[in-house]
């Protein structure tokens, strides 16, 4: 019995050993794991950083103001650390605040200037005073900028760098094209302080004022009608003849109109295809030729006007998803006011603002396209936008909503084998498909360790590969297979799977049978020496009192004691109970068996032991083929698992 034992005990030691030295191969990653996000300490590239704003102070000090504030705005897309977050985010606003001052500021004085060339003094004058408002509030801002400038290179640490370094020339450029945009702004002073020179000096000509007038022959025009505008240019009382005024709407010439000898005027003014409630019109009388240095511009107070048009409404239907390199079909119904179908009207569909169809609605207001959509389109939320184009006296009407862009859900099954011995190929089986059906030359791409292949689906979507396995690749144990798919249409979603292998390298099981054959042979010698001290004593007359008597049974049942190894004691108990299941009911267990296999063959005869013989045997398989370490308790209660085992089977304990 202790020979057994021990025997027994020797093989579940062997068995642990031979998987527990690969346990860190299936926990190592096969690459080198990035840095934890939570943890990894961020940095900002403070040359790159002040190479780039002293670009945005040089476009705007060339009055490239749109591309300044492009490049601003770009910004928001850069990362900055959460310590300089709140300055870089304070310094950005006040380089855009800065960009669109100087821009209205250019625009005003070119403005002013444009007025006082036909003598619209009071028009300019006003357009001055707002100009003088903006350059006080830039000069505010360039020193604000200036002091920003200060604090943000102070935190990027510039000013702890060396003369001559890659931060100190990206800082000194930075304040060299903030010193450029001051001279710009001083610039913008000078030219203002100009136009007010020349507003002065046409206020001193004491050049004659006039006066103009201007009537509507109706308040509210259908939208593409005519309106007369009417009145009279004066100076000084007195009507100006043979001058032309300028007829404008919503301030944008639309006619002109010569004076009459009493200096009254008419024009037949066409309403243009505007599609707004409300319009006015004015007069304008500006010198010319002869009058230019006698007489001052004049405008008209403004009349207003309403704008009749009939308005349209659509309905549209879109697809709740949409799959890129697939077609959809955008349809719907267009009316006008009072319900009548919007027949013939041009309509054209936009998906993020870039055209994909056009057509026009047929008798019946009824619309219908159908687009495809890009390839290339990115999964998410688009903008599909629908314009109905105006026609007449009916306005255009714009439908927006938004298009979820998906891709179809790829999934795979493998035929892989559980177990290898190397060296060898694993032979791989595999079909992908997705709701659209099989997916035809999608490539497919399988890594074991350092071993890969790339193959292709065929027309069924199924795919044969054979990854090659060295010997000596690595050692036994436990690998991950990782399969990837990449589809060839863009409408399905790649997908990966992991199958996990049981890889046997005959060069590691041969080093363990040399340790098993050594550790058995050793045991054996040992035993052997031992044997004649049995024998003797079994033979020799036991004349010994109880108290030795006892002692005798002590040492007896601490030679049986049951192993302190917790995982032996599980792998001895499974091993005992499979001995007895074998010896009652004539099923053997082949070699090529797994532990799984042998309960599916020996489960039926088991009745009520089936149970303990289940729990057993997967307890038994976590033993052998992971690095998990029992429990006092589950050893204990495997062990009596086969004694119920065996009392089940009706087979006594041995």
């Amino acid at each position: 019995m202790v020979k057994r034992s021990l025997i027994l005990l020797l093989l579940s030691s062997v068995l642990v050993l031979t998987f527990l030295p690969n346990v860190p191969v299936m926990t190592k990653p096969s690459f080198a794991p990035h840095e934890d996000p939570t943890e990894a300490e961020s940095s900002i590239d403070s040359f790159s950083l002040l190479m780039y704003y002293s670009d945005v102070f040089m476009q705007m000090s060339q009055g490239q103001y749109e591309n300044a504030s492009m490049l601003v705005r770009s910004l928001k897309f850069a990362y900055a650390p959460e310590e300089l977050r709140y300055i870089v985010q304070r310094y950005n606003d006040l380089m855009l605040e800065l960009t669109q001052i100087l821009n209205d500021t250019e625009n005003l004085l070119r403005e002013a200037s444009a007025l006082l060339e036909v003598y619209r003094l009071e028009e300019a004058s006003m357009v001055l005073n707002s100009t003088g408002l903006l350059l006080g509030r830039a000069d505010i801002l360039l020193r604000d900028v200036e002091e920003a400038t200060g604090t943000l290179s102070n935190r990027l640490r510039v000013f702890a760098s060396p003369t001559g370094s890659k931060a100190r020339l990206a800082y000194d450029r930075l304040r060299s094209m903030l010193q450029r945009l001051k001279l710009l702004a001083e610039e913008y002073e000078k030219l203002l302080k100009t136009l007010r020179g020349e507003a002065s000096e046409i206020q001193m000509m004491q050049l004659a004022p006039t006066e103009i007038t201007l009537n509507l022959n109706t308040s509210s025009v259908l939208v593409g009608g005519f309106i007369r505008a009417s009145g009279n240019l004066l100076s000084e009382g007195k009507g100006l003849a043979k001058r032309t005024v300028t007829i404008l709407l919503d301030g944008t010439p639309v006619a002109e109109s010569v004076t009459s000898l009493d200096g009254s005027y008419s024009s037949a003014v066409t309403i243009p295809y505007r599609y707004v409630n409300m319009s006015s019109f004015e007069a304008l009388y500006s010198p010319k030729g002869d009058d230019r240095g006698i007489y001052l511009a004049s405008k008209s107070p403004k009349v207003p006007i309403k704008i009749i048009f009939h308005r349209t409404w659509t309905t549209v239907f879109v697809p709740e998803k949409a799959y890129p390199g697939l077609p959809i079909t955008v349809e719907g119904e267009a009316t006008v006011e009072g319900g009548v179908p919007a027949r013939l009207r041009d309509f054209k569909i936009f998906l993020d603002n870039i055209p994909l169809a056009e057509n026009h609605t047929d008798l019946r207001g009824h619309f219908e396209a159908e687009i495809v959509i890009s390839p290339r389109t990115l999964v998410g939320k688009h903008k599909l936008t629908l314009n109905i184009e105006p026609k007449a006296v009916h306005a255009g009407v714009t439908y927006q909503e938004e298009l979820n862009v998906v891709k179809a859900t790829s999934e795979m099954s493998l035929q892989v084998p559980s177990v290898l011995l190397l060296p060898t190929s694993v032979y791989v089986k595999g079909y992908v498909h997705s709701s659209f059906g099989p997916l035809k030359g999608a490539l497919i791409r399988l890594e074991l360790a350092e071993s890969s292949i790339t193959v292709k689906t065929v027309e069924e979507g199924r795919f044969d590969a054979a990854v090659y396995m060295p010997l000596n690749l690595f050692p036994s144990g436990f690998q991950e297979l990782r399969v990837s798919v990449e589809p060839a249409e863009p409408w399905n979603a790649p997908v990966q799977t992991t199958k996990t292998i049981l890889v046997m390298n005959p060069v590691n099981i041969s080093l363990m049978s040399a340790t098993f054959l050594s550790i058995t042979v050793t045991l054996y010698t040992n035993l052997r020496k031992t044997k004649p001290t049995e024998e003797a004593a079994l033979t020799a007359p036991i004349i010994q009192s109880k108290p030795e008597v006892q002692s005798v049974e002590a040492r007896e049942s601490q030679s049986t004691a049951k192993p302190k190894d917790v995982r032996g004691r599980v792998i001895e108990a499974y091993l005992k109970a499979v001995e007895k299941i074998v010896e009652v009911l004539g099923i053997p267990m082949a070699p090529y068996m797994t532990l799984r296999e042998f309960l599916s063959a020996v489960k039926p005869n088991l009745k009520d032991a089936t149970d303990y013989f289940t729990d057993l045997t997967l307890l038994a398989e976590r033993v052998l083929y992971s690095p998990y370490f029992p429990q006092e308790d589950e050893a204990s209660e495997v062990e009596g698992s086969v004694e119920k085992i065996m009392k089940s089977m009706k087979v006594g304990s041995p």
